[in-house]
């Protein structure tokens, strides 16, 4: 079998697109095209060499599995969905914070997923409030183009009336202003608003010279995670995740994790792929390594 046959066979029973064996190699789609067409002009040695490690990668990597990411109410995932649909229900603003690795996002996603009319935002450091709003318009369908009145004025169209809500993750990347936005639209439209993030979101949200008041001032839902989860609720998820795992094995794989819902899935991911390579499963010898390489929240 040719090259080109090996990685049109692979993209075939995979659904990979040329775009993305380009992404995968770093070359643009137009060279993959040209390359498995015979018509490539540039060096198709060093071409081949990239498509054959990105075709070892990929068949390695999808040979395997990766584990599958369940969703389990524990009583602090309920907890959010609880203030999530409060928030939702009420047209209230909440706030969710809490230290990184509890669990937050996997929540909100979930919960968006559950609800299309949720309007979700995972925010960057580099979000404007220019981007916010664009950000905002793409989830709502309505153009980019025009003014950022005009895109304002837009999404307050949209959303009146329209008992939807806004959801932002990461919300301490967030600029005054592009919390002030928030705030109006919450304001204006009626709508839902959920700010999630670090426990620093909380004084963000006060202004540093209290320029944000109004804002804090609405805030009618609080939730702060506890700095860990408890030992019975990651185990709760261990078991659901891996449940051909021994009581004892997943007892190990909480007492490793200690506390953090992030730690425990990284260590059940590793082991669990680490496992099926080796053809050993997991043990306790594994779990003690992985937690020396595991870095501590």
């Amino acid at each position: 079998m040719t090259l080109q046959q090996r990685l049109t066979q692979f993209m075939q029973a995979h659904g990979v697109s040329q775009n993305q064996v380009a992404k995968g190699i770093g070359k643009s789609a137009a060279a993959v095209n040209q390359w498995l067409q015979g018509k490539y002009a540039g060096d198709n040695e060093a071409l081949e060499q990239a498509i054959n490690a990105y075709l070892n990668r990929e068949q390695g990597r999808l040979a395997i599995g990766r584990l599958a990411k369940q969703w389990v109410e524990t009583a602090t995932a309920k907890r959010m969905l609880g203030l999530l649909t409060a928030a939702h229900r009420d047209r209230e603003n909440a706030l969710l914070y809490g230290q990184a690795g509890m669990g937050k996002t996997t929540a909100l996603r979930h919960y968006a997923a559950e609800h299309p009319d949720v309007v979700l935002i995972e925010a960057m450091p580099t979000y404007t409030p220019a981007v916010v709003l664009k950000t905002i318009a793409k989830k709502l369908g309505i153009p980019v183009s025009g003014s950022m009145n005009d895109i304002n004025e837009a999404i307050l169209s949209k959303l009146t009336d329209s008992g939807r809500m806004i959801v932002v993750d990461e919300a301490e990347n967030l600029s005054t202003k592009s919390l002030e936005i928030l705030r109006r639209l919450h304001d204006n439209a009626e709508v839902g608003l959920v700010l999630a993030g670090m426990p620093r979101l909380r004084s963000n949200l006060m202004g540093r010279h209290g320029e944000l008041a109004q804002l804090f001032s609405r805030v009618g839902y609080v939730l702060e995670l506890p700095e860990s989860m408890a030992d019975k609720e990651l185990a709760q998820i261990c078991r659901q995740t891996l449940p051909e795992l021994s009581e004892v094995l997943c007892g190990k794989m909480v007492q490793h994790a200690g506390g953090s819902p992030r730690r425990l899935w990284k260590m059940m991911t590793i082991a669990d792929r680490t496992g099926k390579e080796t053809g050993d499963g997991i043990n306790a010898d594994m779990l003690e390594q992985l937690d020396k390489m595991l870095l501590k929240n």
